[in-house]
This record gives C-alpha cells, sequence and structure tokens, in this order.
C-alpha cells in the first residue's frame, strides 16, 4: 500500500512510527474481554490508516522519502513493543476445548507472550481418543529483562538453547493449562504456569516443534471433583442406613408411646403430693397456729443458749484459772455486749 502524508504531518513521521488498519468500527470478543476501536467519521465511512510514534522511541529520527513500514491490522499489535523472533510450540490436551479460538493470548505466570494460532483435533491409536493440539506462537523477547538474563546464562537464543530452557522448565513443573478468561462469553487462553505437584514427563529436546506438556483446567478439576463425590455418594449403602433410621425412629416412637402412657401420669400424681404437702406446711405455720408458735419458742432457746456460750467463752479468756480454782463469788462474767448479765448466766448454767 502506497501512502502519501501531506506537509507539515511528514514531520511526525519517524523511523520508528507505527501504522495501522484504521477502517469501519472494529469489535471484538476475546478471553480478555470486549474490545471497541474507532477512528474518526471520515475513516469509518471511507476507510483509513492511522499512524503514531510508541511513547516511547530513543533516538527516533525523520523518516526518508520511499521508506517501508509494517501496517498493523489494529493499534494495540502495532504499538506493542517489538517481539523479536518468534517460536512455535505444541501442546496435545486430553478435554474438550470448546472456548478457545485463534488468536487467543498464551500467558507465563500472567505476561502474554503469545497467541494461538491453531486448534485441531488429533487420533491417538494408542489410547483410541481424540486429543486436542493446540499451535501457538510465543516470543520470548516480551519477558524482557528476565529473557536477556536467560540468554547470558545458556550462551545465546538459538533453537538448541531454547529446547534446553524448556527441558528444565518442565522438569521445574511447567504446564499449559486452557483456563476460563470470560466468564460470560466461555473464552479460554492458555497460561504457562509452573504447578510442583503435576508428575514428571519426558521432555524430547529434539522434538520440533516443542511440545510442552498440559494438565487438566481448573473448570476440569472441579467437574471431576464433583464426579468423585457423586461416586462416593453412589457407592454409599442408602438402603440399609434407611432401614437403621426406620428402625430407630420405630423404637423412638414405642419409647414416646411408653412415657405418655406411664411416666407422665405418675409425674402428675407426685407433682400433686408435693403440692399438697406444701399447703399442709403452709397451713401448719400460719400465723396464731400452735406449731409457728412453738417454732418461736424455740428459735428464742437457741438464741439464749448462743449468747451464754459467748459470754462463757469471754469469761473464761479472761479468767483460764476458773477451769481449776473455780468462780469466786465476787467474781461475775461481764456481759457481752449488753445482751448477758452474771445473773442470767448463774440461772443458765445450773444444772
Amino acid at each position: 500500500v502506497q501512502v502519501f502524508v501531506n506537509a507539515p504531518y511528514d514531520n511526525f513521521v519517524t523511523d520508528d512510527t507505527r501504522f495501522w488498519n484504521a477502517s469501519g468500527v472494529d469489535v471484538s470478543v476475546a478471553a480478555d474481554g470486549l474490545t471497541v476501536n474507532t477512528e474518526s467519521l471520515s475513516a469509518i465511512l471511507a476507510g483509513g490508516i492511522a499512524f503514531r510514534a510508541p511513547n516511547y522511541s530513543p533516538d527516533a529520527r525523520p523518516a526518508a522519502e520511499d521508506s517501508e513500514f509494517t501496517l498493523f491490522s489494529d493499534m494495540r499489535r502495532a504499538m506493542a513493543p517489538a517481539d523479536g523472533p518468534p517460536r512455535y510450540v505444541q501442546m496435545r490436551f486430553d478435554q474438550p476445548l470448546r472456548g478457545l479460538n485463534v488468536d487467543a493470548p498464551v500467558e507465563f505466570l500472567g505476561v502474554p507472550i503469545g497467541r494461538v494460532v491453531s486448534v485441531k483435533l488429533d487420533y491417538d491409536e494408542q489410547n483410541k481418543n481424540f486429543p486436542v493440539v493446540v499451535g501457538a506462537v510465543i516470543f520470548p523477547n516480551r519477558l524482557g529483562a528476565a529473557h536477556d538474563k536467560l540468554s547470558q546464562a545458556l550462551g545465546g537464543n538459538t533453537e538448541e538453547h531454547a529446547a534446553r530452557l524448556m527441558q528444565m522448565f518442565v522438569e521445574r513443573g511447567l504446564r499449559a493449562q486452557a483456563r476460563t478468561g470470560n466468564l460470560l462469553t466461555g473464552q479460554l487462553y492458555i497460561s504457562l504456569d509452573f504447578d510442583p505437584r503435576a508428575p514428571q514427563v519426558a521432555f524430547d529436546q529434539q522434538a520440533r516443534p516443542m511440545v510442552i506438556p498440559t494438565i487438566a483446567g481448573s473448570f476440569d478439576k472441579l467437574q471431576e471433583q464433583l464426579q468423585a463425590m457423586v461416586d462416593k455418594l453412589s457407592k454409599l449403602p442408602i438402603e440399609s442406613l434407611a432401614d437403621n433410621l426406620n428402625g430407630s425412629l420405630d423404637g423412638l416412637r414405642q419409647t414416646l408411646k411408653q412415657v405418655n402412657g406411664d411416666v407422665l401420669p405418675q409425674l402428675q400424681r407426685t407433682l400433686e403430693r408435693s403440692e399438697q404437702t406444701l399447703q399442709n406446711a403452709n397451713q401448719a405455720l400460719a400465723d396464731g397456729s400452735p406449731q409457728r408458735q412453738q417454732l418461736g419458742d424455740t428459735l428464742e432457746e437457741v438464741q439464749r443458749a448462743v449468747r451464754s456460750v459467748r459470754v462463757l467463752s469471754d469469761y473464761l479468756s479472761r479468767h483460764p484459772e476458773s477451769l481449776i480454782r473455780g468462780r469466786n463469788s465476787s467474781d461475775e462474767p461481764a456481759s457481752y455486749k449488753g445482751q448477758a448479765t452474771s445473773r442470767e448466766l448463774n440461772t443458765e448454767l445450773q444444772p
């Protein structure tokens, strides 16, 4: 496509300027959500091409006449950093991948590093099933400084170094997994992540393209757990449990019947007798009754006896020799706080 940029806008075209197709309205629904891109009204009606320079473009120089640029399909791909050399990899999944489409993102630890380019069925003669073979293009340069350090550690960035790096990752538990990216649309994406519980698998460094081992998706694991739970429930002896429960209910019914027929009437009679006994006690202790008078006299006698014992103990604490010599006629026990006199003590201590 030949493009002529009128002055003075030609000054904005540098050797790092990005061009992309801006025709019409671009609406896409993918695993990363709904995307709507529009340009000016004239570009929507007649079509057009948009261009701009990246936000950070060091050493950018004005483009020379007849310079060639790559025309990207949209602004997101145009403004993305340089991808570098691509690596084509394959992944074999043993579960259905409904919702995984071409151009679905491929992420490594949450960082987009590539996209899906093919989703095809295969036939496994040994297991008699139909695995899904997913082809993807990944761009290691998108890892940034991490990729540079790994390249220096391995001594290069060739296919052999990439295969050796992939083998090291696989031994540490790197697995590909199809995850749900959008619950509303059901779109899937490929996630490359480390799973320390993943079983060890053999990785062929000589295979081209490289094949990354896979594990079941999170939704598939949930289905397996639910199925395992249903299988355990189906193995329970439901009929015997129901029979035992019915027997227990019958025994409980008989027990309740016996309680209602025998125990409760006896308990009712006991309560009635207790109530009659309390009524008799209330009548015996009513005001003016002989029993209450006798009870009052008894309490007064007990009170006098206690008071006399207190006076005696006070006297003995002051005259302990009286236990041997006896009490003189002149000695009289002092009253205990005015509650008892010596005359009362003599009277009460006489046999």
